[in-house]
């Protein structure tokens, strides 16, 4: 019989052996195969790293992948840090089993990764180390030098020999990125060729890429590639024709032009398929009669000119009621228009004076009215876009159409070279365009006046082209460009604020040029002066993004950037409906700052302008958009039968997104869209809504109550119109636990306000709208 000791030293013999057996067995883990670490750089954009690695193929698969990082070139563990935990999700394994993780925001210099594979919370053994080098400045450089063949035929294989030059030795490889199906590209000489073409209008991207050192740089080109059925045909096979007359025939001459918007059938980056309608062609109406050279397809007219009142073919107000007309090539066809005379405008006289902010002293200067309507009909072509020049003394004086939203700006004139030395100024008191305060007037107003600020003086800038995304055609309008400064915040978190703007407008070839930029990281914005081009963000080699955070990062240091950074618009889609969508944007802080201090008047206005506002159909598609103006205020219409997602954005602030449902019962709708800071610390009670804090009912008319969670002392609260005026205010004593104020709306004046309490160290505001 075994003794106690005998026994005692058995179990520790077995224990050594088990734990042995663990040991041996977490070493005997599999490793990540193929594991790859390479630098991406676009021409001045900020480097990231990829990496890349195959997934653990077995009978127990990892549960994670932990990704390490050390700075410097090293392989010693113990200054490594975990940067990133990868999650292995069974039912949804990637793409041919290949991992990828992205590593952003490094700074210049030399870092080493590696990866282990996760097993619950054991980890298996490491990757070989990749090094990795990220350049100080990345002036590599790649650029297409060919020009893209944009039109073929059905039977006729289409061939494009694309070729790029790059400022690095290497290799250039060729990709599509986005084409129809059947077309291919040699990915070593870049020929694209596409064997049996079909009859349709595609939107074609390529991309050229070069790798060196470790890094790959990379360029796209995009363009529009057209095939046509049976026999090349010149580019206006067709013909559509006709005369314009007035109504009364009292009337003068029509002066004016006709518009063929094209039904085009376009390939979206899924896979699937869209038609819209664009503006193609146009023809000046002389004499009262038109006529558009145009190629086979089923398009809409539209007729409009200074003069008389705008319409669709036949008698339509809208696209979507407008007639089609089919044209086949060697045919011409007859459409003619009776137009109603534009009435004779009301006028009012603007008055101002222009003058340098520091001194005071009047300056030689140009003031520009531009109207700002979504359809030309509300506005004279006369008094579309009025010009002012001042005296010596900086006066003006203008006559503008009553009743009509203006943009108003001033710059200096180029005498003397002095149109450099002072940046744009928009009224009121602001260098950014987008943000200007709208003048619609119905009486004679006095005081419209502009304080200058010098631009500061740098041998520095860059610049690009305004232009369509779909066409290349060059498209007319303003840029903005702003200046983005990261800060740190106490809990480490990295934000993102404006610091500095500028405005130019594009030139005669639609070219812009910003020059005396403080040096820094910018981003860029593109505001068109015609529809159906959306506003956007500039995005290098891509389509414009609605959202300013996707905008690519432009780095300007002390000498002038000789990348083009073009601005490629989206349009709007044409086919619409007879939805309307009004609202408002607002800042969810309520345009408060929490000093503790009590003003008559808010210190920042609750009203958020200058904010893109683009409505997507249930497709994904832009089918309206525009720029929120005074007090936040926005208006889409003519949107599609269904859900319409709409989603506001602003520098500074993060997006937010509302489904609205449009249908024969419910075209008209109003919401209210509220934007938070990003760099806010304020806290807003957004999840609260509709359970510890609400505001109902809303919208109200004569009264209102308001329910939140308060703590012992008293509660100020405030209503304030959009622009920050205080309208009322009410301090009521209240306990801890949940507090019920009732509101006295009846004096209030209809439209959005904005509801503000404080209570101890809580702020915050609810929008609430008045309707009698």
């Amino acid at each position: 019989m075994p003794t106690t000791q005998t026994l005692s030293r058995f179990l520790m013999t077995l224990l050594v052996v088990a734990t042995g057996f663990i040991g041996l067995s977490a070493q005997q883990r599999p490793v990540p195969a193929d594991f790859k670490a390479k630098v991406i750089a676009e021409p001045n954009a900020s480097a990231y790293v990829v990496l890349q690695w195959l997934g653990i193929k077995s009978d127990e698969p990892p549960t994670a992948y932990h990704v390490y990082q050390a700075v410097g070139q090293t392989e010693d563990e113990t200054k490594f840090d975990k940067i990133a935990r990868i999650v292995v999700d069974p039912a949804k394994p990637p793409r041919e089993n290949v991992y990828t993780h992205l590593v952003k925001e490094l700074k210049p210099g030399v870092y080493t990764f590696f990866v282990r594979a996760v097993w619950g919370d054991n980890e298996g053994p490491r990757t070989p180390i990749k090094i990795v080098v990220i350049e100080q400045k990345a002036e590599n450089k790649i650029w297409f030098v060919s020009s893209p063949v944009k039109s073929g035929k059905v039977g006729q294989a289409y061939e494009y020999k694309a070729k790029a030059e790059a400022s690095v030795d290497g290799a250039i490889r060729y990709s599509i990125v986005s084409g129809p199906e059947g077309m291919t590209i040699n990915a070593e000489t870049g020929v694209i060729t596409w064997l049996e073409p079909r009859a349709g209008r595609y939107e074609i991207t390529i991309k050229a890429s070069i790798e060196g050192g470790g890094t790959v740089i990379f360029t796209k080109q995009s363009f529009v590639l057209e095939i046509g059925k049976g026999e090349d045909k010149p580019e206006g096979c067709a013909a559509i024709f006709g005369e314009v007359d007035f109504e009364n025939p009292a009337n003068a001459m029509v002066n004016g032009w006709v518009t063929a918007w094209r039904l085009d059938v376009v390939k979206k980056d899924n896979g699937d398929s869209t038609t819209v309608y664009r503006p193609v062609y146009k023809a000046k109406i002389e004499n009262g009669a038109y006529v558009l050279n145009l190629p086979n397809g089923t398009y809409k007219l539209r007729v409009e000119g200074e003069n008389f009142m705008a319409e669709w073919h036949e008698n339509a107000a809208e696209l979507a009621d407008a007639e089609d007309v089919v044209v086949v090539c060697d045919t011409r066809t007859n459409v003619n228009f009776v137009v109603a005379g534009r009435p004779e405008p009301t006028l009012v006289v603007v008055t101002g004076r222009v003058f340098d902010a520091e001194t005071q002293a009047g300056l030689k200067g140009l003031v520009i009215f531009e109207a700002r309507s979504k359809e030309d009909n509300g506005v004279d072509g006369r008094y579309r876009r009025v010009v002012a020049e001042t005296n010596a003394d900086g006066v003006y004086e203008v006559k503008l159409q009553a009743g009509v939203n203006y943009i108003a700006y001033a710059k200096i004139l180029g005498r003397d070279n002095k149109e450099g030395d002072y940046l744009a100024e928009f009224w009121e008191n602001t260098h950014d365009g987008s943000e200007a305060t709208l003048l619609n007037l119905t009486e004679n107003k006095e005081g419209v006046d502009f304080s200058m600020d010098k631009r500061p003086v740098f041998n520095n800038g860059f610049g690009g082209m305004m232009k369509n995304n779909y066409t290349n055609a060059g498209v007319k309008g303003k840029v903005v460009a702003y200046q983005i400064l990261r800060k740190a915040k106490d809990n480490g978190d990295t934000i993102i604020e404006k610091r500095d703007v500028q405005t130019v407008e594009t030139d005669d070839n639609f070219g812009y040029e910003f020059t005396n930029l403080a040096p820094g990281t910018y981003i860029v914005f593109g505001v068109p002066s015609e529809r159906p081009h959306v506003p956007g963000w500039m995005v290098l080699g891509g389509k414009a993004a609605t959202e300013w955070r996707e905008a690519t990062r432009v780095e300007v240091g002390e000498v002038l950037i000789t990348v083009r950074y073009d601005i490629n618009l989206d349009t709007a889609k044409g086919e619409r409906g007879k939805g309307r969508v009004r609202g408002w944007v607002y800042d969810k802080r309520g345009g408060i700052i929490n000093n503790g201090k009590v003003e008559d008047r808010a210190q920042n206005a609750a009203a958020i302008t200058g904010s893109l506002i683009v409505a997507r159909d249930e497709a994904g598609d832009i089918i309206d958009f525009a720029l929120s103006e005074n007090e936040g205020a926005f208006e889409l219409t003519e949107l599609s039968i269904g859900e319409v997602t709409i989603t506001a954005d602003r520098v500074d602030f993060e997006p937010t997104s509302e489904v609205v449902t449009i249908d024969g019962l419910n075209t008209d709708q109003q919401i209210s869209l509220g934007l938070i800071q990003s760099t806010t610390s304020v806290e807003v009670p957004v999840d609260a809504v509709g359970g510890s804090v609400n505001l109902w009912p809303n919208p109200t008319s004569t009264t209102a109550s308001i329910r939140f969670t308060s703590t012992n002392g008293t509660a100020d609260i405030r209503i304030l119109s959009m622009a920050g005026e205080v309208l009322a205010t009410q301090n009521v004593n209240v306990n801890a636990g949940e507090t019920t104020v009732v509101l006295n709306t009846a004096t209030m004046p209809i439209g959005m306000v904005m509801v503000q309490v404080t209570n101890g160290a809580s702020t915050f505001a609810l929008p609430l709208q008045i309707v009698r």
